[in-house]
Protein backbone atom coordinates (compact mmCIF):
# COMPACT_ATOMS: atom_id res chain seq x y z
CA UNK A 1 0.00 0.00 0.00
CA UNK A 2 2.89 2.41 0.78
CA UNK A 3 4.47 1.83 -2.62
CA UNK A 4 1.16 2.48 -4.38
CA UNK A 5 0.58 5.68 -2.41
CA UNK A 6 4.12 6.89 -3.12
CA UNK A 7 3.68 6.21 -6.82
CA UNK A 8 0.37 8.07 -6.83
CA UNK A 9 1.95 11.09 -5.12
CA UNK A 10 4.77 11.18 -7.67
CA UNK A 11 2.30 10.91 -10.57
CA UNK A 12 0.17 13.74 -9.17
CA UNK A 13 3.22 15.98 -8.65
CA UNK A 14 4.54 15.34 -12.16
CA UNK A 15 1.09 15.91 -13.65
CA UNK A 16 0.77 19.26 -11.86
CA UNK A 17 4.22 20.35 -13.02
CA UNK A 18 3.55 19.38 -16.62
CA UNK A 19 0.11 21.03 -16.57
CA UNK A 20 1.57 24.29 -15.28
CA UNK A 21 4.33 24.17 -17.93
CA UNK A 22 1.74 23.53 -20.62
CA UNK A 23 -0.40 26.41 -19.34
CA UNK A 24 2.56 28.80 -19.35
CA UNK A 25 3.53 27.84 -22.90
CA UNK A 26 -0.09 28.14 -24.07
CA UNK A 27 -0.23 31.64 -22.55
CA UNK A 28 2.97 32.64 -24.35
CA UNK A 29 1.70 31.12 -27.60
CA UNK A 30 -1.53 33.11 -27.40
CA UNK A 31 0.45 36.32 -26.88
CA UNK A 32 3.12 35.39 -29.48
CA UNK A 33 5.97 35.85 -27.02
CA UNK A 34 9.03 34.07 -25.79
CA UNK A 35 9.70 33.86 -22.07
CA UNK A 36 12.48 36.47 -22.38
CA UNK A 37 10.16 38.90 -24.18
CA UNK A 38 7.53 38.34 -21.50
CA UNK A 39 10.10 39.15 -18.81
CA UNK A 40 11.23 42.30 -20.61
CA UNK A 41 7.69 43.58 -21.07
CA UNK A 42 6.00 42.58 -17.80
CA UNK A 43 8.45 41.71 -15.04
CA UNK A 44 11.35 44.11 -15.60
CA UNK A 45 9.26 47.34 -15.65
CA UNK A 46 7.34 46.31 -12.53
CA UNK A 47 10.59 45.99 -10.61
CA UNK A 48 11.70 49.51 -11.47
CA UNK A 49 11.00 52.47 -9.22
CA UNK A 50 9.16 54.48 -11.88
CA UNK A 51 6.67 51.76 -12.90
CA UNK A 52 6.77 52.20 -16.68
CA UNK A 53 3.53 51.86 -18.63
CA UNK A 54 2.63 48.50 -20.13
CA UNK A 55 3.97 48.06 -23.65
CA UNK A 56 1.97 46.04 -26.17
CA UNK A 57 4.10 43.32 -27.70
CA UNK A 58 4.76 44.20 -31.33
CA UNK A 59 4.18 40.69 -32.69
CA UNK A 60 0.85 40.14 -30.90
CA UNK A 61 -1.63 39.94 -33.78
CA UNK A 62 -4.57 38.45 -31.87
CA UNK A 63 -4.93 35.09 -30.13
CA UNK A 64 -6.23 33.08 -33.08
CA UNK A 65 -3.71 34.52 -35.56
CA UNK A 66 -0.88 34.02 -33.04
CA UNK A 67 -1.76 30.34 -32.78
CA UNK A 68 -2.06 30.09 -36.57
CA UNK A 69 1.37 31.65 -37.03
CA UNK A 70 2.92 28.84 -34.98
CA UNK A 71 0.65 25.85 -35.57
CA UNK A 72 -0.41 26.44 -39.19
CA UNK A 73 -3.46 27.76 -41.00
CA UNK A 74 -5.81 24.81 -40.52
CA UNK A 75 -6.96 23.99 -36.96
CA UNK A 76 -7.60 20.42 -38.09
CA UNK A 77 -3.88 19.68 -38.30
CA UNK A 78 -2.69 21.58 -35.22
CA UNK A 79 -2.23 18.40 -33.20
CA UNK A 80 -0.70 16.42 -36.08
CA UNK A 81 2.96 17.36 -36.59
CA UNK A 82 3.03 16.34 -40.25
CA UNK A 83 2.42 19.51 -42.27
CA UNK A 84 5.40 21.65 -43.29
CA UNK A 85 5.42 25.33 -42.42
CA UNK A 86 4.19 27.34 -45.39
CA UNK A 87 5.28 30.88 -44.67
CA UNK A 88 8.24 33.18 -44.69
CA UNK A 89 9.98 35.06 -41.94
CA UNK A 90 8.31 38.26 -43.15
CA UNK A 91 4.90 36.60 -42.71
CA UNK A 92 5.01 36.63 -38.90
CA UNK A 93 2.91 39.72 -38.37
CA UNK A 94 3.94 42.80 -36.52
CA UNK A 95 6.28 45.48 -37.75
CA UNK A 96 9.75 44.87 -39.12
CA UNK A 97 11.24 48.09 -37.80
CA UNK A 98 14.29 47.50 -35.64
CA UNK A 99 14.54 51.17 -34.71
CA UNK A 100 11.10 51.15 -33.07
CA UNK A 101 12.02 48.05 -31.07
CA UNK A 102 15.28 49.62 -29.92
CA UNK A 103 13.40 52.78 -28.92
CA UNK A 104 10.91 50.77 -26.83
CA UNK A 105 13.67 48.78 -25.12
CA UNK A 106 15.65 51.98 -24.35
CA UNK A 107 12.52 53.45 -22.78
CA UNK A 108 12.10 50.34 -20.64
CA UNK A 109 15.75 50.34 -19.60
CA UNK A 110 15.78 54.05 -18.77
CA UNK A 111 12.72 53.61 -16.57
CA UNK A 112 14.59 50.97 -14.57
CA UNK A 113 17.34 53.43 -13.58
Amino acid sequence: LGMLLGTLIIIVCLTLMLASLFGWNAYLLMRNQTSIENYDIEVAPSRSRNKAKKVKHRYDIGTYKNIQSVMGQSPLIWLLPIAPWSGSKDDMGGKNEDEEDEHEMKALRSSED
